[in-house]
């Protein structure tokens, strides 16, 4: 297995230019298989792909698709390493503005306040932020 460096390198999004756009379906082709009911192991299942464009000839897919399909081990990685990167910037970015905060709050007791230019850019990091921390929370119901 690549590491998560290596995957990075490996990925080259040039290489899928083209695909067919989904969404696609994996489904089973064996007539006795009910989905989402327990299946041996050792028995045998056909599993397919609806969705891409057949190719006239020999062959399943046309190229771009095929290569999309062999590369979703290293894409799923990457994704997976994305969402984790994600987890601790939004954790770094809660972090931030808590400290913002309690900075405010010194301020405010010490009766120091912020030049008007300074509260205004301390506003729009505040604003940003919290829009940041939305999507990212917004984004957890998606699977792992």
């Amino acid at each position: 297995m690549a590491t998560n460096d290596e995957t990075r390198a490996a990925i080259n999004l040039d290489d899928f230019a083209g695909h067919t756009p989904g969404p696609w379906k994996a489904f089973c082709r064996d007539t006795g298989y009910v989905e989402g009911e327990p299946w041996s192991e050792d028995r045998f299942l056909q599993w397919d792909i609806e969705g891409p464009e057949e190719p006239d000839g020999r062959g399943t897919f046309f190229e771009k698709d095929a290569r999309l399909v062999a590369a979703a081990p290293d894409l799923l990685a990457e994704v997976r390493r994305l969402r984790a990167a994600n987890a601790e910037l939004a954790a770094a970015l809660r972090l931030s503005l808590d400290a913002m905060d309690a900075v405010d709050a010194c301020l405010s007791q010490s009766g120091v306040g912020y030049s008007s230019e300074a509260e205004q850019k301390r506003k729009a990091a505040e604003r940003a932020g919290d829009a940041a921390l939305a999507r990212h929370d917004a984004g957890k119901g998606a699977a792992s």
